[in-house]
């Protein structure tokens, strides 16, 4: 992965135990789904872009935006 999109969708949690890591956000493990979908069990693909489109929180602007950084644009509204 080249390092201008590795930053791209970093957040930073707390875990239970108190302890800050830094974690990428749905929209960005969406568009490494979709990225990737060809190594990937197509069923798992289904059901996590399924369960992004069913949650209540989805921001499909943050998506395009990351998809056109990624350059992965095609592929995700296809």
């Amino acid at each position: 992965m080249s390092d201008d999109i590795y930053e791209i969708g970093v957040t930073e949690v707390e875990t239970p135990s108190g302890n800050k890591i830094r974690v990428y956000d749905k929209e960005r493990c969406i568009c490494d789904i979709i990225r990737s979908k060809g190594r990937m069990n197509p069923e798992q693909v289904k059901r996590s872009l399924k369960q992004y489109i069913q949650s209540k929180v989805q921001n499909v602007a943050k998506i395009s935006d990351y998809a056109k950084k990624m350059g992965i644009t095609e592929k995700v509204w296809n």
